[in-house]
């Protein structure tokens, strides 16, 4: 069978292999400057070193994306978590009973997060104290936070209140990064085998992707990619370009000299993507997802991309193929299926066999424990696959 040339085999082949893999030789170390241990009682959870002691097995470290090397040491019962995709990994590794408090992005999707949404909520990473002590009231023993500056200095102010606290930090929807963040993640929290049991179900996922992408001699599609806000895209070292390329598609603006750039309307028409592709919904309450029935927005959405000026002659405009995308399905955790749902819009006829509906009740009955409607309820896409 004829695969979208040489370069996606391979890359997907590499990737497949690189996460078949993790789960048995986890990462230990970290980079050049590791930093020095903090004071834990014992049977804490896990421990944040601050500098390099090599004391121990080093099979019982493991680093997080922040860099931080962390020592396994004892039992997690109480979690905190500031950023819904900590949540909704949490559930893959059946570990979401164990969560105390959340962060606004969890409350915001009642429906994805029927139970979560209820616990007591601490709005968004920060350093405010009145913030912090609430956290640290619950007692958790363990906290995740993303990796941005925000949470890196929420991290440090909470270390400096409870100095014991155990504090890991991941971003989960990066696809060079996912499941290895997943893996270490259960290796903290001994659950390797609910982690196999999702990374199986990842790699299978992208094995059928591959095997159905044909290019049948044509060249791959040509794609823009514009997040929530307009003519804000995406470059190398973003998630979303990497998602492209796992499909099957070009993006038209990968050469741009930072990840997520500013481009402008003229450059696009240059461009002349054969594919449009736009989030929405993003930190939104009431537009797209789980929670959402109504059609009406995500349609404004795309009426307004198909009558911009001068886009009448671009080929993705003139050709109906432009989509959107509510954002978690693709810039989320559950990226597994966005992708899926992109080679099917990249390779219609190749991929006929490729069912991403399917894909997607399975994500939420086996991984997110979910009985939702998908025929019934959400917006995730639009114009509908099916309908096309």
């Amino acid at each position: 069978m004829k695969h979208s040339g040489k370069n996606l085999h391979r890359f997907i082949s590499t990737l497949l292999f690189a996460m078949s893999t993790l789960l048995l030789v986890l990462p230990s170390g970290c980079g050049k400057n590791e930093p020095h241990v903090s004071s834990l009682e014992k049977g804490q959870g896990v421990e944040l070193l601050h500098e390099e002691k090599h004391q121990g097995n080093e099979g019982n470290r493991v680093t997080d994306s922040a860099g931080n090397l962390i020592k396994l040491n004892g039992k997690i019962d109480r979690i905190a978590v500031l950023h819904y995709g900590a949540a909704e990994v949490l559930r893959i590794l059946n570990m979401a009973d164990k969560i105390v408090c959340v962060g606004r992005t969890v409350k915001q999707r009642g429906a994805f997060f029927p139970k979560l949404s209820r616990l007591p909520s601490m709005g968004r990473a920060s350093t405010n104290s009145k913030v912090l002590e609430n956290i640290l009231r619950l007692k958790p023993d363990l906290v995740i936070l993303g990796v941005g500056n925000r949470d890196s200095q929420m991290g440090k102010k909470l270390l400096a209140l409870q100095p014991d606290l155990s504090i890991v930090q991941m971003t989960f929807y990066k696809p060079e990064l996912h499941i290895q963040e997943i893996t270490t993640l259960a290796k903290i929290l001994g659950r390797e085998r609910e982690a196999r049991r999702y990374v199986k179900f990842f790699n299978s996922v992208f094995a059928e992707i591959e095997a159905t992408v044909n290019l049948n001699g044509k060249r791959k599609p040509r794609v823009y990619f514009e997040n929530t806000k307009a003519f804000r895209s995406s470059a190398r070292g973003s998630g979303c370009d990497t998602k492209i390329y796992m499909a099957g598609g070009i993006n038209v603006f990968t050469d741009e000299p930072v990840p997520v750039p500013m481009v402008t309307s003229e450059s696009v028409v240059k461009q002349n993507p054969d594919i449009i592709i736009k989030t929405s919904g993003w930190n939104l309450t009431n537009f797209g997802g789980y929670d959402w029935d109504d059609y009406g927005k995500i349609k404004e959405v795309r009426n307004e991309i198909m009558t911009r000026p001068a886009w009448q002659n671009i080929n993705a405009v003139r050709n109906k193929n432009v989509w959107v995308f509510y954002n978690d399905i693709l810039g989320g955790v559950g990226f597994v299926v966005g992708v899926t749902y992109l080679a099917k819009i990249f390779y219609p006829k190749s991929t006929e066999k490729l069912n991403p509906l399917k894909i997607h009740r399975r994500y939420l009955k086996e991984f997110q424990k979910l009985d939702y409607d998908l025929d019934s309820h959400g917006v995730f896409l639009y114009p509908k696959l099916e309908k096309r």
